[in-house]
């Protein structure tokens, strides 16, 4: 892609970003997007649901996240609030040393007793 095409394109995207109802795919480098017909409310009762064209992945345009279906939207941000923080707490685990990793990259638990720790794959 040259310099003067990556420029309109950035263009287009900061262009389409000042239109209202205009619900971009959120997949990364996808360039999809769609003018919303009607409010959300009406498009809550269709599912509020974005399926792109491009990248065919689905995202619920309501709350602007990946679709969570069988789910409220209100349940899925309170079960994504509850679990934000669990990778950050899984990495604390391994600078505390409660878990190591195995040569395989499996995860262990030092539970107790001497450093020596067995994995499953030998």
């Amino acid at each position: 892609m040259e310099l003067a095409d990556r420029y309109a394109s950035i263009e287009q995207i900061v262009l389409r970003r000042d239109l209202t109802g205009l619900f971009h795919c959120k997949t990364t480098d996808c360039p999809n997007a769609v003018l919303l017909d009607g409010t959300l409310q009406e498009l809550e009762g269709q599912g509020a649901v974005f399926d792109c064209g491009v990248c065919h992945k689905k995202y619920c345009v309501r709350c602007d996240s990946d679709l969570h279906e069988g789910f409220s939207c209100k349940q899925y941000q309170e079960w994504r609030k509850e679990n934000a923080q669990g990778d950050d707490l899984f990495e604390e685990m391994f600078t505390k040393g409660i878990l190591r990793k195995c040569k395989c990259g499996k995860p262990i638990e030092k539970s107790g007793g001497c450093n020596q720790i067995t994995c499953s794959c030998g």
